[in-house]
């Protein structure tokens, strides 16, 4: 070892407060990004494994007949690989009427069954039940309970692959497991259920989506086929998905602005060190070290530090705090056992990219210092710049002089500090801008809609004068938004006084306010969608932009768009009422129903699933930017030894020279907490859009007014409590100081 790491120790303990807060600063981003990988990855890892293991469906189709031979022959002729009866029976359980049961048989090929606990029914008198299901009525295996008037054994607890998120009906939006929840039981007794009460359905793979879409059409020539869900189209399987990948889009912007927070600390920090040190330095190269020994020793003790925060920073995330976010965060979807997932590019950027950065910047950093020679380092003439020279100042006071002069030459720490800030800051914009976002998204869910009830029905039904309702056609249609197709919901109205702006144009179309954000679209445009109904592309003239909150959706005229999907009788053909009020029909007259009260479910759920990570989020933006905020103030301290040594030589107290030397950066610090929370809610909003490309729908940035004012009162906060540790930092600097730095 050479003699000079003898003083890394030392080093160490003059300066522990600044090797303290970039190891705190390192371990606390770390802790969070590694955490949220480890937990999304794990959760990615085990949606992956159970589609594998349990051969997950490619669509389902709901008929009106059992297949025949004949049709499974065919389908299999048209690229159907495997196909298995998923039928179903909603029936009452668990001794409460108001509570629905779907009740399927045992899976043999696809959508297999993933066991937790216990096993498979053995016979007819047993039945497993969905993880999410059990949980939500506090039952476990070998308890008894009531389906349809028979009593059951609960054998097993299962996962359910195609009911990842347990929803009643496809567009439901959220699940709610105290009144519907999924059983399984063996084929004997599935058979013994009351055959009035079954939706026919079977549950297909194929060996590429056109094959899909030539089955669908062979069973609609046979008019055995009621409609068809594909996996890319079914939120009960796709959700999660589309979560997990939003929630990973979130976390890895975090991760480049915390690189890029720490490249700017290692700068700052080295740079300062590197002046300070500049007689030292010099003195080093007259002793006869080379240039590279000497960036050994200054880089080792960073590399250290570094490395004992990134490497504790990734442990405690992945293996702490991991498993406790995934559960928390997925806590009303349904998978089977979930751990966390530590892949190499995690290990690479939590521990390998932070020691790179720190040791290129201090590389380079010392080897633009060691190209002064060695006697103008010994003599201090190695530093940077020494800000504005010639500044008029005769006119004021020597206060006011002192307060200038200290900002003009100490003009390149004020930027260093500004910068410092902003990037330390849209942590705190972040957490507290999605924070705001999701509240006031919830809440706009809940206070508009276009209907309270929309009923997607099988066939025209009658409807009894005294029931108030539209009679609507409503269609899906395919709209690309980064590379991801996303499903447009156009409703086709006859009572166009709902909404503004609709035609009886077939080219016209009236949007949402949520779809012109998400396709960056304005009144004028023109958007491209895909008909799966009719094959084709078709283009429409935005003519209005209407409010509405939840998803994607658009809305023409009921005749024409009957006209344009080739819909018989045009002008009276429907598929959907839409009603401010529950209608009575008979549940075989609908497919589905969409209610008001699902969507607002649904918008909460979504925002139940973000607060882990905002609260994490907003609490290590706290901790970082009060680190960071104390380790620039100290760094300009440090630099100013000299000038407050001089100062004090002159008989200038301690209360003065903080008041010049501490003081005169508080509108520094002002103007950057000001500038930095503009500056982070503009990139923040930029940034937005890309961040949630996977969710259907538009979530829009708002921000408290009384949010940028706790934001703001937070960083004067911490700036004055940094400033009471630095004061007793100047406090400690010695007049010898002048003396010793003399030439």
């Amino acid at each position: 070892m050479m003699p000079i790491n003898k003083r890394l120790k030392r080093e160490l303990k003059k300066n522990f407060a600044k090797y303290f807060f970039i190891g705190l600063v390192l371990f606390m981003g770390i802790t969070i990004i590694s955490a949220f990988f480890t937990a999304t990855d794990g959760i990615m890892s085990t949606i992956e494994s159970q589609q594998s293991d349990c051969n997950i469906e490619d669509a389902n189709v709901t008929l009106v007949s059992q297949l025949s031979d004949d049709n499974i022959s065919r389908l299999h002729e048209i690229g159907i690989n495997d196909l298995e009866d998923t039928s179903y029976c909603d029936v009452t359980a668990l001794d409460d009427s108001d509570y629905t049961m779907r009740v399927f048989r045992v899976r043999d090929s696809v959508d297999k069954l993933s066991l937790i606990e216990g096993e498979l029914p053995a016979n007819d008198k047993q039945i497993v039940l969905e993880s999410k299901t059990a949980s939500a009525k506090d039952l476990s295996v070998g308890d008894e309970i009531d389906v349809d008037g028979k009593n059951y054994t609960l054998s097993g607890i299962v996962a359910v692959v195609d009911y990842n998120n347990v929803l009643q009906t496809v567009s439901s939006g959220v699940s709610n497991l105290k009144t519907f929840g999924l059983g399984f039981v063996s084929k004997q007794a599935f058979d013994g259920l009351d055959s009035a009460k079954m939706t026919i359905q079977y549950s297909l793979t194929a060996e590429d989506e056109q094959s899909i879409d030539d089955a669908y059409n062979y069973l609609m020539d046979e008019e055995i086929a009621v409609n068809i869900i594909k996996q890319s189209d079914n939120p009960r399987i796709k959700s999660i998905s589309d979560k997990t990948n939003t929630l990973k889009a979130e976390v890895t912007l975090i991760s480049v602005v915390f690189v890029l927070l720490m490249v700017f600390i290692f700068y700052a920090m080295t740079s300062a060190s590197v002046e300070k040190d500049s007689n030292l330095i010099g003195t080093f190269f007259s002793m006869g070290y080379t240039r590279w020994e000497i960036i050994q020793h200054y880089v080792r003790l960073p590399l250290i530090i570094t490395l004992i925060g990134s490497v504790l920073g990734m442990i405690t995330g992945s293996l702490l705090f991991a498993e406790p976010i995934g559960k928390i965060t997925y806590s009303t979807y349904s998978l089977p056992t979930f751990s966390g997932k530590v892949n190499l590019y995690l290990i690479i950027m939590c521990c390998v990219i932070p020691l790179i950065i720190q040791f290129i910047i201090n590389c380079l950093l010392l080897a633009k210092k060691l190209k002064t020679t060695p006697a103008l380092l010994m003599r201090g003439k190695g530093k940077s710049g020494k800000g504005f020279k010639k500044v008029n100042l005769s006119k004021f006071s020597f206060p006011v002089k002192m307060y200038i002069r200290i900002m003009l030459r100490g003009i390149k720490d004020q930027l260093i500090l500004f910068f410092g800030i902003v990037i330390a800051m849209f942590f705190l914009v972040m957490g507290f801008g999605m924070k705001d976002s999701l509240v006031e998204y919830v809440n706009d869910v809940k206070n508009e809609s276009l209907y309270e009830y929309c009923y997607i029905l099988n066939a025209p039904v009658q409807i009894d004068d005294e029931e108030e309702c539209d009679k609507a056609t409503v269609e899906g249609f395919r709209v690309e938004y980064s590379g991801i197709n996303m499903k447009l919901t156009v409703y086709g109205l006859k009572d166009t006084s709902r909404v503004d702006g609709i035609t009886a144009s077939q080219n016209e179309i009236v949007i949402s306010d949520s779809t012109a954000s998400k396709l960056s679209l304005s009144k004028g445009d023109t958007m491209t969608v895909y008909s799966e109904k009719i094959k084709k592309d078709l283009e429409f003239k935005v003519t209005n932009i209407v409010h509405d909150p939840v998803g994607l959706s658009a809305y023409m005229d009921r005749t024409a768009l009957n006209e344009l999907l080739e819909y018989d009788n045009a002008d009276n053909y429907y598929n959907a009422l839409l009603a401010d009020k529950e209608l009575n029909l008979s549940e075989d007259s609908f497919a589905e129903v969409v209610s008001h009260e699902n969507q607002e479910k649904a918008a909460e759920e979504m925002n139940t699933m973000m607060q882990p990570m905002i609260m994490m989020l907003i609490v290590v933006s706290l901790v970082i930017f009060i680190s960071v905020m104390y380790m620039l103030l100290k760094m300009v301290v440090e630099k100013s030894t000299h000038s407050i040594s001089l100062m004090k030589i002159f008989g200038y107290t301690n209360k003065e020279n903080n008041h010049f030397y501490l003081n005169s950066f508080f509108i520094t610090v002002m103007v950057s907490l000001v500038l930095s929370v503009i500056l982070d809610k503009l990139l923040f909003t930029s940034l937005w859009p890309a961040l949630n490309a996977n969710l259907v729908g538009f979530v829009p940035v708002k921000m408290h007014v009384y949010t940028y004012a706790v934001i703001l009162v937070f960083g004067l906060l911490c700036y004055f409590v940094v400033t009471i540790f630095l004061k007793a930092k100047l406090k400690k600097i010695s007049i010898n100081t002048v003396l010793k730095q003399r030439d």
